[in-house]
């Protein structure tokens, strides 16, 4: 995540809208590549949606921390909740819940490498945890839980598998 690095590039966090005019985005985010362990097997990049508000982020994880650019002057102070995983996922809900958008920019700028034992390695233990995170952390009703999660296992599929 980005607090509005000097360095970090000017565009992802004013871009286009409507023709030569810019507009001022507070919650940017980008496509990234993912990469493997092993460097022979192929890249892929996680192209994101244009925007994603509170609905939207609670059936697809789209945003990925190493891609976001927040501007603390408009969101506000925040803090990431202190859990072992899926602490940034539960963040963006946080902050989508107040009502902000978050904006995807359609430009890879990072790169993601998934190694074998860290964190987000097993997809196993991340729907346990998305489930956990519906249920205990954002206090979903159980209807709503199983609908967002049924979202969350098809979008993920088709993120993984489907996705080059």
């Amino acid at each position: 995540m980005h607090l509005l690095k000097k360095d970090f590039p000017r565009r992802v966090y004013q871009t286009p809208r409507g023709g030569a005019s810019h507009h001022h985005v507070t919650y940017p985010f980008t496509e990234y590549e993912y990469v493997k362990e092993s460097p022979d097997e192929p890249l892929k990049i996680f192209h994101v949606p244009e925007s994603l508000n509170y609905k939207q982020i609670l059936k697809n994880t789209a945003i990925g921390c190493l891609t976001v650019v927040i501007d603390k002057d408009i969101i506000g102070d925040f803090r990431m909740p202190l859990v072992r995983r899926g602490q940034d996922y539960l963040t963006w809900v946080m902050i989508l819940q107040k009502g902000h958008i978050a904006h995807g920019l359609k430009e890879d700028l990072d790169m993601y490498r998934r190694v074998q034992g860290s964190l987000s390695h097993n997809e196993f233990q991340a729907l346990g945890r998305q489930w956990n995170n519906y249920r205990k952390e954002i206090k979903l009703s159980l209807p709503m839980s199983a609908y967002d999660f049924g979202w969350y296992v098809l979008l993920n599929v088709k993120k993984y598998y489907f996705t080059r």
